[in-house]
């Protein structure tokens, strides 16, 4: 499924292995972990979108 699509990382990743990436399928945004390359989470644009915008207002806390 993810070996023929472009993945893009983050810029604000570091040159490792740990860093989430995103693509698109249709009208789905596919995001995963560099390091777990078949395991990815499939969702709407508005949901990702939503997703940043918690991100950005901190109103999400990551553990």
């Amino acid at each position: 499924m993810s070996s023929h699509r472009a993945w893009q990382k983050s810029s604000f990743s570091s040159t490792g292995t740990e860093c989430i990436e995103i693509s698109s399928r249709e009208a789905e945004i596919l995001i995963r972990e560099s390091d777990r390359k078949n395991e990815i989470l499939a969702t709407t644009p508005e949901r990702f979108d939503a997703l940043i915008n918690a991100v950005k207002r901190d109103s999400i806390k990551f553990i």
